[in-house]
Formats: structure tokens, C-alpha cells, sequence
């Protein structure tokens, strides 16, 4: 629920910005004030300029990540995503060093639940901007450049239905992530808890479980040639 009035809440101050309609824009800064009890200035000025909105989220599910990509394309505006590719050892390193550090299990759950992004598998995930040991700025101001010049178009309703996806295919998939599976959770096993390694290997068969749907109902697509890479990136 609460993501929801979220997303809702941002899609009509876009929407109010877009339109440069005033009153509707005062109207859905004044809700989000009462539900946030934190205010937003936002100038009618503001709203014939470009401007950059930074969703500062986990957004760990891929379909999390989807959601504000709908928004996007509903409202036509530029869209792509940060993914800051850090080990869990130093997340963990770092968050000893914080004033108000966050409870390490907490850390480890959003670790294991990631869904990393992937543009050769998802074609809404290909404008990412991927920030390892070092910032390129640079490519960020680039990146942000090249969504304005690009606002995503508003999605056309299928009308088509898909294939069944070939058994033999999901089958060798259903194999490769078996075995990938395997070898995280003895690798998981030298640094976790036995309580963590566990609710890993659930949390790794729930993803397998999703990517073998996916599979069969068309919404990814594998060439078979790359199965053994798909599967690594994908869990």
C-alpha cells in the first residue's frame, strides 16, 4: 500500500509539471506533504526547465524497478537506472563506519534478494548506469542528457500472443540454475549463518521458480546458446 500511494503521488507531480498546470501541481504537493509530513519546493518556474527526479530506493525486484519504468513510459519522460555493484563484505564494512549503522541481517536479506540488473535479458533494463569502486560522473551527466533527448514512449497493448516457450529449453535452464544454486549456497556457507543460508536457498528457489515461468510463458526469451550466462546473471 504504501508503495503505491508512493508511486501515485509522483506520477501526478510529473504529470502536473508536464501539463505546467499549477493548481493540480499545488494540490498533489500539499497531499504528499500531508502523507510524508516532509514538503517538496517545486517553483512554477521549475516546471518549464528540465528536471532530474532521483528515486532513492532499494527497488532490489526487478518488478519494483519496473514499476516506475511504467510511469515513465506512461508519461513519456526520459528513464534509466543506478545500480551501485558492491560486494556485501564492504556494504557490511561500510555500514560498521556509520554513525547509525543498520542492522547487518537487514543487509544481508536485501543481499540475497537482489535482482541484479540485466539489459540483455530485459529490454527495459538496458539504460543502467552501473557505479562500482569509483564514480564516473561524467558518464552519469551523459546518461541523464541522453534521457531527455529520449522519453520513452508509452507502451502499445499487445496484441499477439506468444509462443509457448520449448520445454527441452526450460528443462536445461531448470538443469543450469539447479547446479548454480548449489554451488551459491556452499559458497553461502562460509559466510552466513545457518538460518541465513537457509532462508538464501529459499529465497534462490523462489527466483528460480520465477525465471522457469517466465520461460515458458514467453516474457524471457533465452537464446539457447546462452543459457549458462543468462542463468548467472539472473540469480
Amino acid at each position: 500500500m504504501h508503495r503505491q500511494k508512493l508511486l501515485s503521488y509522483v506520477e501526478k507531480i510529473i504529470w502536473s509539471m508536464k501539463e505546467v498546470d499549477e493548481t493540480k501541481l499545488k494540490e498533489a504537493l500539499a497531499r504528499w506533504s500531508k502523507e510524508y509530513e516532509h514538503e517538496l519546493n517545486i517553483s512554477t518556474a521549475t516546471m518549464l526547465s528540465d528536471v532530474v527526479f532521483l528515486i532513492d530506493d532499494n527497488n532490489y525486484y526487478r518488478s519494483m524497478r519496473t514499476e516506475w519504468q511504467k510511469i515513465a513510459s506512461k508519461l513519456s519522460i526520459g528513464y534509466f537506472e543506478t545500480f551501485f555493484d558492491t560486494r556485501l563484505s564492504i556494504a557490511v564494512q561500510r555500514n560498521q563506519q556509520r554513525a547509525q549503522s543498520i542492522n547487518e541481517q537487514v543487509i544481508n536479506q536485501m543481499w540475497m534478494r537482489l535482482e541484479k540488473p540485466c539489459g540483455k535479458l530485459y529490454h527495459h533494463e538496458q539504460n543502467v548506469v552501473i557505479i562500482r569502486e569509483n564514480v564516473d560522473y561524467e558518464h552519469v551527466v551523459r546518461q541523464i542528457q541522453y534521457s531527455f533527448d529520449h522519453p520513452l514512449e508509452c507502451a502499445a497493448v499487445k496484441t499477439t500472443v506468444s509462443e509457448p516457450m520449448e520445454q527441452s529449453k526450460v528443462h536445461k535452464m531448470d538443469i543450469i540454475l539447479r547446479q548454480i544454486i548449489s554451488k551459491k549456497i556452499v559458497a553461502a556457507k562460509d559466510c552466513m549463518s545457518k538460518q541465513e543460508v537457509q532462508s538464501f536457498a529459499q529465497i534462490l528457489q523462489e527466483r528460480k521458480k520465477r525465471i522457469l515461468q517466465q520461460m515458458r510463458t514467453c516474457e524471457l526469451n533465452v537464446p539457447e546458446e546462452l543459457l549458462a550466462n543468462a542463468a548467472e546473471e539472473l540469480l
